[in-house]
């Protein structure tokens, strides 16, 4: 990808600077991933804006009352104490704009575990903006460089009734925090007419909350199909960038808001019937996130954005996805789909149980005129014993 591709980007981000300042190329460069990003908001650390598994792109991005799975640090660390296995994923990634540059790709590499209730999780997210030329005013060449941006978080949680008691309840309350730490390097400082680099890091932290109450079916009567069947009601809250701090590009005297973000969502989860070694027979979830941004974008202070999801699970092998994103000012009103294929094994005895491999696939809605996304995923889990 050229310079010139980028100045021609510019296009869908109306009243911004020319090229010459570093204003206009993190311009540039957020239009680049507006879309795959939902058009979000307008602000530093664009990374940290999309999201990592194709599982919860599936379904819509309703995902904050269930965050389940090596990226549940990234979604809301009050699950990190809840997880039942250490969850790892190695593998997950994006093109991001595949009708814009074929260089502008997401990855992403998570992990979490509990054991006892108390939990923890590290996320990783690296977007890298492809390589670029700087042209300077008269046309001439004078090099190229490449633009990538990275979020880590750490994140620990705890399951504080089962602190307390020493046992699993039916009702569960999960508190977690995230320390994470931004860096964005946008060009080098030859690359720009002021000769002062588009660099930038900042830190900031997340607090999450996950409550969920099993009701058992069996309880309720004797069909064979009500064995080991159960209703799992949720609600998730998470507050992103709890501080409200900023990237300070120093060289440049230029500032960028990270934003507070907050996620609130439900989520029912049914199992009904289990099949041994695989597990459940039937299970979904029901899910709804709103997101709310806290800061001045499109001409007010607050901007709430709904996500809609549904999965259905076959003996933990086969999982179909669905889910809706809606998203006015971001010009994002569209479906999601996806699937999931997962393999279970049960190891000899000693201390660890099954033993989960799965990839999955998601097909996620871009700002208006743009193509779609396609998200692929690759993650396995252990139970503990």
């Amino acid at each position: 990808m050229t310079f010139h591709d980028f100045v021609a980007f510019l296009s869908f981000v109306p009243g911004r600077a020319r090229y010459g300042s570093i204003a206009a190329f993190v311009a540039v460069l957020s239009c680049v991933i507006a879309a795959p990003a939902f058009a979000q908001v307008t602000s530093g650390a664009q990374s940290q804006n999309l999201v990592p598994n194709a599982r919860a792109q599936g379904m819509g991005r309703a995902f904050t009352a269930i965050a389940e799975g090596p990226n549940a640090a990234w979604w809301n660390p009050g699950a990190l104490g809840m997880q039942p296995s250490l969850w790892m994923s190695p593998w997950s990634t994006a093109h991001l704009v595949p009708d814009l540059a074929d260089d502008v790709h997401v990855h992403s590499y998570g992990v979490a575990g509990s054991y006892r209730g108390f939990g923890a999780g590290f996320h990783y997210t690296d977007l890298d903006y492809g390589e670029s030329e700087a042209v300077t005013e008269d046309g001439q060449v004078v090099g190229s460089f490449v633009s990538t941006e990275y979020t880590r978080l750490f994140g620990v949680g705890v399951e504080a009734l089962e602190l307390i008691t020493g046992r699993t309840q039916d009702l569960q309350v999960g508190l977690g925090a995230n320390f994470k730490w931004f860096w964005v390097d946008l060009a080098p400082d030859w690359a720009l007419p002021e000769h002062l680099a588009g660099k930038a890091d900042a830190t900031d932290i997340d607090l999450g909350m996950l409550v969920t109450y099993r009701i058992d079916l069996e309880s309720l009567g004797d069909a064979d199909w009500k064995h080991d069947s159960y209703l799992r009601f949720r609600f998730g809250a998470a507050k992103k960038n709890a501080h409200d701090n900023r990237l300070d590009y120093d060289q440049q005297n230029i500032s960028d808001p990270l934003v507070v973000r907050d996620h609130v969502g439900f989520a029912v989860e049914g199992s009904f019937g289990r099949l041994e070694p695989l597990g459940p027979v039937i299970q979904g979830f029901l899910a709804f996130d709103n997101l709310s941004v806290d800061h001045f974008t499109f001409g007010r202070r607050d901007r709430d954005i709904q996500h809609y999801g549904a999965e259905v699970k076959v003996l933990n092998v086969v999982a179909l996805r669905y889910g809706r994103i809606e998203d006015k000012d971001g010009q994002i009103q569209d479906y999601t789909i996806g699937f999931g294929l997962a393999f279970a094994a049960e190891p000899p005895d000693g201390v660890l149980g099954q033993i989960h491999v799965g990839y999955d696939f998601a097909s996620v809605p871009q700002a208006t005129g743009l193509e779609r996304v396609q998200y692929h995923t690759f993650g396995f889990g252990v139970q503990l014993r």
